[in-house]
């Protein structure tokens, strides 16, 4: 990637790990897109109802944060990149109904303890600590899926919270999902 600055990563390896995520990005933004035209909508169109159980985004957002992390050079590019995904999954995939479901990075880190971590939850395959890094590209993700939420005007829940207060998320996406479909 070539930010319009000449830089480039550092070797050939370097290229190659960088190039990664983007392209991993790439294929899933591609794939969400062929699922969205060729699946969703026509079934939309039918009257059907679709509950699809996560947006693409979020693995494009991960794999662009993963780009970054390995060539922070980039990281302007790289935002205006993330913009560019946001608009196109908030206008041309949109859902009907939006729900975030909000969950602090450290508590969900608290439950999976460090053995339990995916190897596209943090940066360790490129060099970082895995529990720092888990936290690090979780609350990068966190941060930018609230602002996607909040400008396409989806519900967020607050996973903590409805836990504790209702002994279930779940109960309260249901109604957000049953409260929208009534209107």
């Amino acid at each position: 990637m070539d930010s319009g600055s000449g830089a480039r990563p550092a070797s050939a390896a370097a290229a190659r790990a960088f190039s990664s995520p983007l392209a991993t990005g790439w294929l899933e933004m591609a794939g969400h897109s062929l699922l969205y035209h060729y699946v969703v909508q026509p079934l939309i169109d039918e009257g059907h109802v679709v509950i699809q159980d996560s947006l693409g985004i979020k693995n494009v957002l991960k794999s662009l944060f993963m780009a970054e992390f390995i060539a922070p050079q980039h990281a302007a590019a790289l935002a205006t990149v993330r913009d560019h995904v946001k608009d196109y999954f908030g206008r041309v995939l949109a859902p009907r109904v939006g729900i975030y479901l909000r969950e602090d990075p450290a508590r969900v880190l608290e439950v999976k303890k460090t053995e339990r971590i995916g190897v596209f939850d943090n940066y360790h395959a490129f060099g970082g600590d895995p529990r720092r890094t888990f936290l690090d590209l979780q609350s990068d993700c966190a941060r930018e899926y609230e602002n996607f939420a909040r400008t396409h005007g989806w519900q967020i829940v607050d996973v903590n919270t409805a836990a504790e207060a209702t002994g279930s998320a779940s109960e309260r996406v249901a109604d957000t999902i049953l409260a929208t479909a009534a209107r």
